[in-house]
């Protein structure tokens, strides 16, 4: 129903649903300059009060009232109600039920309802009690609740909302809206725009909605766990809250762990020590004040510490990153497109990472993997973890701890330093104050340097200036590089470097080898020495290793055995020309000549056509690290295939065969043939030789019984085997010389000969194995072979 109130002064009581509007309105409210009172009572009544100053009573029933432009008494009653006081100092009483004051003008209004005042825009002088809800402008609001439980809606604008008291349900709406919950188990929606939520105490429900929006826990005293992963929180005032589109994170004053989520997230650490990880996406992470670690994740983060001792950490992560914190850009793995700020210390992944400091105190830690280190100014704490590291502490006073693996301390700057793996200590220039531990190799600076080893294997590289290197135990390698340097191997089997300057190189105990760096020339026999080494001072080495060029290197009568290795290059080794002892001599790459002189040498030519000459004493050519078979033949001094390509021999008595399947042919002397791995064919020819087949199938071959005689001239077999196929080969013997032709052995295994010539038989005796073959039927053995060992010998294992 409608009821139209005549001009002047009306009061109306309307009974049943109905709606009352004063004279002149249609079906829009329209102000009017009169006094009225408006009166529901009973039903869902729509009042529109209009111009002047009215009184409006909704009575029972969910009314809704609006007040116009003067000062109104809008009463609700009983029911949920709605009012809406519009313009002038309005006093609105919702009454009993959950009441609703909301205003629409064209002004933000600030509403109160623990004063139970609004202030600006169509609030202004508003009193109100008995409402349990409040919903603001499209403008910028200011709602605060009370102690109750209530609905606080902010509509549009950048509104600031607080239930304190209570179990309030809060919502921005749309805007950027500042939403605080207070006390109680509030649920607080931001709607669109980019908002601030702060549930306060209590177990609070948080919906960002559309838009950046954050989660506060600014100023509390007691640290909280956020992940907006999972959307679960706990400790302090988060505890019990949970969460959903929220993007980013204000921490408390204290200790927080804040953990992202997929998409780009702020994370705030606010003061305390601080526990940040972004996820997936391109993550802002603030540690803020305190003792922060920062973990970017995935994506292309900004991390920044600010004041206390700062981690970022790609601790777990499998892919290697690079972080320079001098630069402040990261790149790999979770590092790449990440930027750093006043960041102190980087915990690296478990591959090999490349981490540079800053002018601070840093603490880098490389975790697994072929780490570098590099701390530059500052007092630094390096910790390489497992792998092959490399740390460069650079000025101050450096904490350098190496851990698993070879790991190498490097040193630059304008003063040598003096550096003792032995004692862990550092002294001069960059390495004054420093401390080692678990460290294997020193690289010195281009000045002076002074760097002892340890009781391990180390790796001491003075580089430029006039540098003291001493190994002490291991087998170390010490490279004195340019200047007049003294090298020390000590205990150990030890490499020296022989580079240019007036060098003492003494390798100590050990079997120690010096290197040559380029094509050299050391003659002992001549006293011909190459001018960059003709000042040095070598004692206690017992090998060369020559260079990649054409090195010429003689040695004299030392009275010890010597080792010479060419490397790559067309190298002349000779070994004590006047000396008696026994010399190995490597050609390696190249295509080399080798004299063993006097002594029973070992001679390996390697790749390439080498001349291998053993002159005095029994020497042995030896291709036995070879992969392919060779075919090498003492009696022509001719070789073929694999390493033996080209070789030309003189002067050997002994083959070592490479691990392919190789054909070793003795001469007229005793020779000693060792088949090596593969299935290889042993011929000793003339002399008492000894053969060994090696692993394979292996078959020895006999051209005639006088490449065996009876007695101190037979052959000796060292590891014949049934079980690797072994075969004796006498098939090119004529087993019966009173029959013409070739004749074939008949075996008679242990048994005596009948006097039938071209039997074959075998005894043991003392250990050994002896077969013999009777040729002329006189019951006589002809020829005979020794076998190592106690062998049931079969037909099988001869070719007849």
């Amino acid at each position: 129903m409608a009821v139209n109130g005549s001009a002047g002064n009306d009061l109306i009581h309307v009974s049943g649903d109905g709606v009352l509007t004063p004279p002149g309105f249609t079906d829009i409210p329209q102000a009017t300059d009169f006094e009225d009172a408006l009166y529901g009572l009973g039903g869902n009544d729509l009042i529109y009060g209009g111009g002047g100053r009215d009184d409006i009573d909704g009575g029972d029933g969910n009314d809704v009232l609006y007040g116009g432009d003067g000062d109104e008494v809008i009463q609700g009653g009983n029911g949920n109600d709605l009012l809406i006081g519009g313009a002038g100092q309005d006093t609105l009483l919702g009454g009993a039920g959950i009441d609703i004051i909301r205003y629409d003008g064209p002004a933000g209004v600030l509403v109160n309802l623990h004063t139970c005042r609004g202030h600006g825009g169509d609030a202004e002088g508003d009193v109100f009690f008995g409402v349990e809800s409040v919903e603001g402008t499209n403008f910028v609001d200011n709602l605060f609740g009370s102690s109750a439980s209530e609905t606080l809606r902010g509509r549009d604008g950048d509104d600031s909302i607080a239930g304190f008291g209570g179990n309030d349900l809060l919502f921005g709406d749309a805007g950027k809206d500042r939403v605080l919950g207070g006390d109680g188990n509030d649920g607080l929606s931001g709607g669109d725009g980019d908002d601030d939520l702060d549930g306060g105490a209590g177990a609070d429900r948080l919906d960002g909605g559309l838009g950046a929006d954050m989660i506060d826990y600014a100023r509390r005293t007691v640290g909280v766990t956020v992940d907006l992963s999972t959307g679960r929180c706990a400790g302090g005032e988060a505890e019990g809250d949970t969460l959903s589109s929220i993007e980013n994170i204000y921490g408390s004053d204290a200790g927080d762990t804040l953990t992202g989520s997929s998409v780009a997230n702020l994370l705030i650490g606010s003061s305390g020590n601080d526990v940040l990880t972004g996820l997936a996406g391109d993550d802002q992470l603030y540690g803020s004040e305190g003792d922060d670690v920062l973990r970017g994740g995935a994506g292309a983060d900004e991390l920044g510490g600010h004041t206390g001792n700062d981690l970022v950490t790609y601790f777990g992560t499998a892919i290697a990153v690079t972080v320079d914190l001098l630069h402040g850009v990261g790149s790999g793995g979770e590092a790449e497109g990440d930027t750093y700020s006043e960041i102190d210390n980087v915990n690296g992944s478990t591959a090999g990472d490349y981490i540079f400091g800053n002018a601070g105190a840093n603490v880098f830690n490389g975790y697994e993997g072929d780490d570098r280190l590099f701390g530059y100014d500052g007092d630094d704490t390096l910790i390489a973890g497992p792998g092959d590291d490399l740390m460069q502490g650079g000025a101050g006073a450096d904490r350098l701890e190496g851990g698993a693996g070879i790991d190498t301390v490097e040193y630059y700057g304008a003063v040598g330093v003096r550096v003792e793996l032995s004692t862990g200590l550092g002294v001069g220039g960059e390495a004054q104050g420093d401390r080692l531990s678990g460290l294997e190799n020193i690289h010195g600076t281009g000045f002076g340097d002074v760097l002892t080893g340890s009781a391990v294997a180390n790796h001491l590289e003075g580089r430029g200036g006039d540098d003291v290197l001493d190994g002490l135990g291991g087998a170390d390698v010490l490279f004195g590089d340019i200047g007049d340097d003294t090298l020390r191997g000590g205990d150990g089997d030890d490499v020296l470097y022989l580079d240019n300057g007036n060098d003492l190189l003494d390798g100590g105990a050990g079997r120690d080898t010096l290197v040559f760096l380029s094509a050299m020339t050391a003659d002992w026999q001549a006293g011909v020495f190459d001018p960059s080494i003709a000042g040095d001072n070598w004692q206690g080495w017992e090998v060369i290793q020559g260079s990649s060029g054409d090195d010429r290197i003689v040695t004299g009568s030392f009275g010890f055995a010597v080792e010479l290795r060419g490397g790559a290059g067309n190298d002349v080794l000779a070994a004590g020309i006047d000396g008696a002892v026994g010399d190995t001599l490597l050609g390696e790459d190249g295509n080399d000549n080798l004299n063993g002189g006097v002594g029973d040498d070992v001679l390996r030519g390697g790749a390439g056509a080498d001349v291998l000459e053993g002159s005095a004493g029994t020497d042995t050519a030896s291709y036995f690290t070879g992969s392919i078979g060779v075919s090498v033949n003492l009696a022509t001094g001719l070789g073929n295939g694999g390493e033996a390509q080209g070789d030309t021999l003189s002067g050997i008595e002994n083959l070592s065969g490479s691990q392919g399947n190789d054909s070793l042919i003795g001469n007229t002397y005793a020779n000693i043939l060792q088949g090596s791995g593969g299935n290889d064919v042993l011929t000793g020819a003339g002399g008492p030789d000894t053969l060994t087949g090696g692993t394979g199938a292996d078959r020895f071959v006999y051209g005639s019984a006088a490449q065996s005689p009876v007695g101190a001239g037979a052959d000796r077999i060292t590891d014949f085997s049934h079980g690797q196929g072994d075969r004796i080969d006498l098939a090119a013997i004529d087993a019966s010389t009173a029959v013409a032709g070739d004749q074939a052995f008949s075996f008679i295994g242990g048994g005596l000969y009948t006097g039938v010539a071209g039997q074959l038989r075998y005894a043991v005796f003392d250990g050994v194995t002896i077969i013999g073959g009777d040729l002329n039927g006189d019951k006589v053995t002809d020829f005979h072979i020794t076998l190592t060992g106690t062998i049931a010998l079969v037909a099988a294992d001869f070719v007849l």
